[in-house]
């Protein structure tokens, strides 16, 4: 599917990396997609850990 895009935290690899076709390196707190990239957004991440959860949930709005 050419237009299914993921994403993985790896904290030593620098974020917006293409790591394998269709996957690249994200921080939640500093994406580097462009505004209104995406339809859907769909998480089974850990939120919790997340400093500023409401302001990082927006970023993905």
């Amino acid at each position: 599917m050419d237009s299914f895009v993921c994403s993985e935290f790896f904290p030593y690899i620098e974020f917006g990396t293409e790591i394998k076709k269709g996957v690249f390196c994200q921080d939640l707190e500093n994406l580097t997609f462009t505004n209104k990239s995406f339809d859907l957004i769909i998480t089974e991440d850990d939120l919790g850990c997340v400093k500023d959860l409401k302001g990082d949930l927006r970023n993905l709005g």
